[in-house]
């Protein structure tokens, strides 16, 4: 299955896309903030930018019309049509992308001023992607590239960019040969060993944004397209200077061009990390924090990509989800479910002698009936409630407490927690099924190819050994818990300051656990996360700790984890009326590693300085 990540042909990548991805877009667009002006598309490694930018090229949105009608592709144009990207009468967008990835960093090499690296820099994406555009718009119209160009006219009403010698009135033959004259020049500027001069070629500005307008080309006499969509992919490979200056450039430029930016989040400041989600002064998708609210429909992206990749592989196994085993095998672990209700049973007893006011709970708790695996869960909640009683004043008097009361304390989250002790307790499975799957994959595509890819494996050796195809809930377990062992092995090679950032997420786990297995299970089902407050009653807001210097080496380990998806930052309604706080979720595959609860809820507000002495300092 992770074979399959990246699909060359434009035919298999459209056929394992899936639709539901566009949502994000989608609801970007009903809110009028996708087309006519700048938006960024930022998330961890893994979250689908690149896959999501495909999209808009030519060659997919001209395979897509083709195969329009096609059951494979049907759901796929109808969210397409609902940007206003394609329709029955064709594509209506020319999409251009450039990567970052090209050798824009080696212009910050060049022995001369700041000032002309940028005007290189600029020159160099004004080139390409003038260059793009062109070859985009005889693919759209499905000539051949570049013996076409002279039916592509170009006509541009203005005079704001004349000083750069781009012609205001020719055809696309003659625009490509400037601009290729312009990569060229610059190139050779690069290449060249000897001294650099200040008057080398170069532009001022990033101008493509605003001379390729649907309405300047014409393609034999007729429009070009109704809408251009400049893409820059992996922004974050850009230099510091040259990323800050682009931004800086289009935020501030105010354009009505389409122009996406997408990046990963380990190129943004910490300061940037931290700020308030509606503070930003311009349009961005961040597409993790979109997806961790919409869990429902994220699992449904899961479920098409991992139905679509083995429906296509050419073994036995032509269906995943249904392959893995989602209950619990309850003969398989009888004899240790059967073991945990006789200790629970005692523990209840020895719990509740402390006080007579619970001698019907336990009256109840040995009367209880049912299937064992029913029961364990329920003597386990009695457990759990019991210890939360032990002790308080109000059972000062001897009053004795009723099973309602007991019912009544019952709730989903003593239930999950009861499940998670059970499991630890008793070494029977919690980690199985598509759903927590889809938990551990935490909104990130990649991150679900690296777990599924093993348990599809798995299948596919089940069919060769001529076994039942079906992994069982103790191998699917191990599976992903060997996943994640390895992703935490590969984290030194991965992440800056590593040693610090190990540290940290160790302690936070660490703690984490501690919380999490309390017997009165007080945060149930588990902590996983924590808030960073100024005092114990405190509210996070912009507040001294994110300014202070003293806690430098904390802003920049949270900052790491959040760019490489170790962290999720989430903003929770707690307490007083109208107070937010920023909660730090560890990411579920670390909750597997830890053998933590996949739920989010549970957390910690944690002063600064404590924080602090779990960071090692800087060797």
């Amino acid at each position: 299955m992770r074979a399959s990540e990246r699909i060359e042909s434009d035919v298999s990548f459209l056929r394992l896309y899936s639709h539901v991805v566009l949502e994000a877009l989608i609801d970007k667009n009903q809110k009028g903030e996708l087309w006519n002006q700048v938006l960024f598309i930022r998330s961890s490694p893994g979250a689908g930018k690149t896959s999501l930018l495909r999209i808009f090229e030519p060659n997919s949105l001209n395979t897509l019309h083709t195969h329009r009608s096609s059951a494979d592709y049907r759901e796929l144009y109808g969210a397409l049509k609902k940007l206003d990207v394609i329709s029955e009468d064709g594509v209506q967008v020319v999409g251009v992308i450039l990567s970052g990835t090209r050798n824009y960093g080696m212009i910050d090499d060049l022995a001369i001023s700041d000032g002309q690296k940028r005007r290189l820099f600029y020159a160099l994406l004004n080139s390409r992607i003038v260059l793009a555009f062109l070859k985009g718009i005889c693919i759209l119209h499905k000539l051949p590239y570049p013996d076409s160009l002279e039916i592509v006219k170009f006509n541009f009403k203005g005079d704001d960019f004349q000083s750069f010698g781009i012609p205001s009135s020719c055809n696309g033959k003659d625009l490509h040969s400037w601009a290729s004259k312009i990569e060229r020049d610059v190139q050779v500027s690069m290449d060249s060993f000897r001294p650099q001069k200040e008057n080398m070629v170069g532009h001022d500005e990033f101008f493509v944004i605003d001379i390729l307008k649907p309405e300047s080309f014409t393609v034999a006499g007729k429009s070009s397209c109704t809408k251009v969509l400049i893409m820059l992919d992996d922004a974050h490979k850009f230099t510091a200077g040259q990323r800050e200056s682009l931004f800086k450039y289009v935020v501030e430029r105010r354009t009505n061009s389409n122009v996406w930016i997408s990046e990963r989040l380990e190129a943004l400041q910490p300061e940037e990390h931290f700020a308030s989600f509606n503070k930003r002064d311009y349009q961005e998708l961040n597409l993790e924090r979109f997806w961790a609210n919409r869990q429902g429909h994220f699992e449904k992206i899961l479920l098409a990509v991992a139905t679509k990749r083995a429906a296509m592989s050419t073994d036995q196994v032509n269906s995943f989800m249904e392959n893995l085993e989602a209950d619990l095998e309850e003969d398989i672990y009888d004899v240790k479910i059967k073991n945990a209700v006789e200790n629970i049973r005692g523990n209840i007893s020895k719990i509740g002698s402390y006080s007579s006011k619970f001698q019907t709970w336990i009256e109840h708790a040995k009367e209880a009936t049912g299937h064992p695996l029913e029961l364990a869960m329920l003597l386990k909640q009695i457990e759990i409630i019991i210890t939360r009683n032990v002790g308080k004043t109000q059972l000062a008097f001897d009053f004795p407490l009723n099973v309602k009361e007991l019912n009544d304390k019952m709730d989903s989250n003593t239930e999950a927690a009861a499940l998670l002790f059970l499991s630890r307790e008793n070494k029977i499975p919690y980690y199985y099924g598509f759903k927590s799957l889809s938990k551990v994959s935490t909104n990130n595509i990649e991150q679900f190819l690296a777990f599924s890819s093993e348990l599809f494996e798995g299948m596919l050796s089940n069919g060769i050994a001529g076994n039942p195809v079906m992994i069982s809930t103790e191998t699917q377990e191990k599976i992903l818990r060997k996943v994640a062992d390895e992703k935490w092995k590969e984290l030194p090679k991965l992440i800056p300051q590593s040693i610090q950032v190990i540290k940290f997420i160790t302690e936070l786990c660490d703690f984490s656990y501690k919380e999490t297995y309390k017997p009165n299970a007080p945060y149930a089902p588990g902590i996983s996360g924590i808030a960073v407050t100024e005092d114990a009653e405190g509210l996070l807001p912009e507040g001294p700790w994110l300014k202070n210097p003293i806690y430098e080496r904390l802003r920049e380990v949270l900052s790491v984890c959040l760019a490489f998806n170790l962290l999720d930052l989430k903003e929770v309604n707690q307490g007083e009326k109208g107070k937010v706080w920023k909660v730090f979720y560890l990411n579920r595959w670390l909750c597997l590693k830890f053998n933590l609860a996949l739920s989010y809820g549970g957390w910690r507000a944690k002063k600064p300085d404590e924080l602090l002495k779990w960071i090692p300092a800087h060797e």
